[in-house]
């Protein structure tokens, strides 16, 4: 069985469609791309080129939902759910190799694998030996990948940011799991939290942490994301500037007791972010660092702060398989507003102009859909 596939390929300019015979592998499943999520690190590397190993021309997207159209032996599902033919499915990205020190061993993290392979993020091979991107018609899956079914009725847009939510999950679980030594006293229990920044990754962890049950407060510099994540998405959204400003006393003063935020998650991807993520903490609070995947400079940090406060500071990047099924959960969720984060749908032909695509960040979150 062979198949083509229209897929946007970044030559390290722009984005061209090419046709691309998939190869045929009776041990690969099939699926033919619904909708793809555009990551923040997908316009980075439009932007500026990949940071890492993969070289142009890439095949991005990775925030992938699809239908099956072949299911090989052995393919490997998240969850006890099996897929066949038909199904909606979300594909877990990335795959580790099983054979670095890293996965042999702490294979609990096995999507912190240097040598993972990842549909979206792949050199493009003439003969169809590589792991396609979402921004495509059909993806041959890569060996070592795993599926997840989609719920039943669970709109396909909703789950089309499944790997998105499965990143506020992890960074969630790094907030509030084990290692605090309030743990067992209740503390957290409606505690407080705050989230810098309201783009699709900040809008999706405060919807996580609202699901936690924790009280969240969100800060946005920018006028249009503060607005839409408090009018579509219910959000309680206060405009903050920089470490220092008025607002950070004022914001600290608003909490109870006048302490400061039980956890901050800093999804704003901007340097003067983390400063004020350790300013907003309480003394004994816990600072996640999410939104710096890629670097986009440095700061300096008075490391007296983290010891005064007693901060536990911990990085979140990424997601485990074992975040998927609970992602998918928290998106069947009629309370939790996850349609409204998608604000824009484009085609394939939609990428090819770099100029709209990385434009005013009028929009909180683009998906691809190939079939438009």
């Amino acid at each position: 069985m062979t198949g083509n596939s229209r897929v946007a390929l970044w030559d390290g300019a722009g984005i061209a469609l090419r046709d691309v015979t998939l190869p045929d592998h009776a041990h690969r499943s099939r699926v033919e791309v619904v909708a793809t999520g555009i990551c923040g690190t997908d316009l980075h590397v439009l932007r500026h080129g990949p940071e890492v190993d993969p070289q142009a021309p890439l095949s991005l997207g990775h925030e992938i939902v699809a239908r099956v159209e072949r299911v090989a032996p052995g393919q490997l599902v998240v969850g006890a759910e099996r897929v066949s033919e038909g199904d909606l499915v979300v594909l877990v990205p990335g795959a580790a190799c099983g054979r670095c020190a890293m996965c042999q061993s702490f294979g609990a993290h096995e999507h912190l694998c240097p040598s993972r392979v990842v549909h979206g993020f792949s050199t493009y091979r003439p003969d169809g030996e590589f792991a396609v991107g979402g921004f495509a018609s059909r993806i041959s899956v890569h060996e070592g990948i795993s599926l997840v079914k989609v719920p039943e009725g669970l709109d396909p847009r909703r789950a089309a940011l499944a790997e998105l939510t499965s990143v506020a999950v992890r960074a969630v679980e790094r907030a509030l799991g084990q290692g605090r030594p309030d743990i067992g006293m209740g503390s957290l229990v409606g505690g407080t939290a705050a989230v810098l920044g309201t783009g699709p990754v900040g809008v999706t962890v405060a919807l996580v942490l609202r699901a936690a049950g924790m009280d969240v407060r969100c800060y946005e510099p920018g006028e249009w994301r503060a607005e839409y994540a408090a009018r579509e998405l219910g959000l309680d959204v206060q405009r903050i500037a920089d470490s220092g400003d008025d607002h950070v006393s004022g914001a600290i003063a608003d909490t109870p007791y006048g302490l400061g935020f039980d956890v901050v998650i800093e999804c704003a991807g901007e340097p003067a972010a983390f400063g004020t993520a350790l300013e907003l903490a309480r003394r004994g609070g816990r600072v996640v660092e999410l939104g710096h995947f890629i670097s986009s400079g440095t700061l300096a940090v008075d490391p007296s702060v983290i010891c005064r406060k007693d901060l536990e500071v911990v990085g979140s990047v990424l997601a485990p398989p074992t975040a998927y099924p609970k992602a998918m959960r928290l998106l069947q969720r009629d309370d939790l507003p996850f349609d409204r984060v998608i604000s824009q749908e484009i085609g394939l032909d939609g990428l090819t102009d770099l100029a709209t695509v990385l434009g005013e960040r009028d929009y909180m979150k683009r998906v691809v859909n190939p079939a438009v």
